[in-house]
Parts: C-alpha cells; sequence; structure tokens
C-alpha cells in the first residue's frame, strides 16, 4: 500500500506541472521509474512515440508545416499544444482530426436540410442560382 501511494504522489506532482491540456509521452523505462520498480536490462531499444511537430504532421498529411500551425492556431486539431515557438500536435489528436474530416467529407446523410453547425455545399446553391439567373 506504501508504495501505491507513492507511486500516486509522483503522478500527482506530474500532472500539477503540466499546462492544462498538455500531455506527457513514457517510454517503458520511465514509467517503471516513477513506479518505482528497477528497470530491467532489455534486449531491443525501445520505440517512444513522442508528439509530432507541425512539420512531422504536414509530411504525414500532404500538407505544408504552414497549413498545419494555421490549423493548430484556429484550434481545428484539439490537443494541439504550443512548445516553445513550435506547434506539438499528439498522434491520438491527428487521428480524431482526420476521423471528423472524413465524417465531413462523407456528408449529411439523407435529403433533409444539413444540421446546425454542419457545413454546406455551396455547390449546390450556386447551381441553383446560375439555372435562375438563366432564365
Amino acid at each position: 500500500m506504501v508504495a501505491v501511494d507513492a507511486t500516486r504522489a509522483r503522478v500527482l506532482a506530474l500532472a500539477e506541472a503540466l499546462p492544462r491540456g498538455g500531455s506527457v509521452v513514457l517510454d517503458a523505462e520511465a514509467l517503471r521509474r516513477l513506479a518505482g520498480i528497477e528497470p530491467e536490462a532489455e534486449a531491443g531499444a525501445s520505440v517512444v512515440l513522442t508528439d509530432l511537430t507541425a512539420e512531422a504532421a504536414g509530411a504525414e498529411l500532404g500538407r505544408s508545416a504552414s497549413t498545419v500551425r494555421a490549423w493548430c492556431f484556429q484550434g481545428r486539431i484539439p490537443g494541439a499544444y504550443r512548445l516553445g515557438r513550435e506547434w506539438r500536435i499528439p498522434r491520438a489528436s491527428l487521428r480524431r482530426y482526420l476521423d471528423a474530416q472524413a465524417v465531413l467529407a462523407a456528408g449529411p446523410v439523407g435529403d433533409g436540410p444539413p444540421a446546425a453547425g454542419s457545413p454546406v455545399d455551396l455547390g449546390r446553391w450556386r447551381k441553383h442560382y446560375r439555372k435562375g439567373a438563366a432564365r
């Protein structure tokens, strides 16, 4: 029970030191040290997944880094945060953003009007307006 309380105190101290919305990436060895467990000697090196920079996210998305930075600034990618002068994007946040974009690209289901807050297809309106103007 004492080890659990000590681990809980360490985790709470770490959480209080983070800015709101911040995230921490720990490899297995750091997690063991935090829990007070001696690290084991491993044969292979561990891979640490870190948050992406705007440049790395842009490379994955096929967009420029400036576009990704603009999306972060506009709040389009929830969970993105600034580390100094650089934007950092958690991989899970990027995945959620891409999933949301896929849903928006699929368009509304049914023939009714779009839901409040959903994007509107202005192309349909333009075609309708042009037909009316041609008469």
